[in-house]
């Protein structure tokens, strides 16, 4: 065995890399972790879409508010025909790259610059996850920022503390359904410079309120803050600086739907936190060198099958036009 260890430990174990790469993967995840994941052995699933508050069904008449029984009489069933149902698909992402076997063991050090590779490869997949949740969230959004009249930009150049919190009081307010769902605005996402324009405005003001100047002098670009019950957290690079998301509590806002392939199973060792939550989220297989015709050849294969669905969109807001970074 050599100084750099076991070949055979690293790129030809499935199980090993099971686990790298489904740990690399959800580690990336900034707008999925929202979802609920859902494994599903079909390429197709239903989206159940609530259009409607309480409120407004009651108010559309397609619900009504409880009304006085006779005795003994049967309790009158309300059909829920505000709900409706689509169907969403299933799309395929991945890799593949080929590892001479002879060229490894020549020079061992070829392992960590091939799990590198991978690595890179796992990265690019999370992105294109993320998409497909930004995709979902940006066209599913029950609240959208042009629905928000005379909000304050959030980040535009000359916005004081005031009037950032006054935005986010707005936004809060957009998200008061009814008293029953006891739905609040609980997180907005942003990109790191975004998040980084708010901190600044509201650090001097919050300094002589709340005194609290390690919380401020603490933060850095990778942590999330917590600002009038709002928790403000990192987004996806397939955001743009002018987008932020914003979503709501105590509701479930959708499922990110995973189809395995067959024999796909979960790791059974632990690389870190993270991955048992999805895996086999990313499927890996190995397909052994051909003798004949491509001798040494190892061929590792990432794949992912997945589909986002939307349940509840009233539990997010979108909003696209939250200014120019100052």
């Amino acid at each position: 065995m050599s100084e750099h260890g076991n070949l055979n430990d690293y790129l030809f174990q499935r199980d090993f890399l099971q686990g790298y790469v489904n740990d690399y993967v959800s580690k990336g995840f900034k707008l999925a972790k929202f979802f609920t994941p859902q494994q599903t052995d079909a390429d197709t699933f239903t989206k159940i879409k609530d259009e409607m508050t309480i409120d407004e069904a009651i108010e559309s008449g397609r619900m009504h508010k409880p009304r006085p029984m006779v005795k003994n009489a049967d309790i009158e069933m309300i059909a829920d025909e505000f709900y409706e149902t689509e169907i969403g698909y299933i799309r395929s992402i991945g890799y593949g790259i080929q590892v001479n076997e002879k060229l490894m063991k020549r020079d061992p050090t070829q392992v960590y610059t091939t799990l590198n590779r991978i690595s890179k490869l796992a990265y690019l997949m999370a992105l294109g996850l993320e998409t497909s949740c930004y995709d979902a969230m940006k066209e599913g959004a029950g609240i959208k920022g042009d629905a928000l009249a005379g909000i304050g930009d959030l980040v535009g150049t000359g916005v004081d503390q005031k009037g950032v919190t006054d935005a986010i009081i707005d936004y809060g307010l957009a998200f008061d359904l009814d008293d029953i769902a006891d739905q609040e605005l609980q997180y907005i996402i942003a990109r790191k410079p975004v998040l980084a324009d708010i901190r600044k405005k509201l650090n001097s003001n919050e300094i002589v309120v709340n005194n609290d100047y390690s919380k401020i002098h603490g933060w850095t670009p990778e942590t999330s803050y917590n600002y009038a019950g709002v928790n403000f957290n990192i987004g996806s690079k397939c955001m743009q600086n002018t987008e932020i998301f914003g979503v709501g509590a105590n509701a479930k806002l959708g499922n990110i739907f995973y189809m395995t392939e067959e024999g796909a199973f979960k790791p059974n060792i632990s690389i870190g936190e993270g991955a048992s939550a999805y895996a086999p989220f990313i499927n890996v297989t190995l397909e052994e060198p051909n003798r004949k015709e491509m001798k040494d050849v190892w061929t590792i294969r990432m794949k992912a099958n997945v589909g986002v669905s939307i349940d509840n969109p009233k539990a997010l807001l979108y909003d696209d036009n939250v200014g120019t970074l100052s």
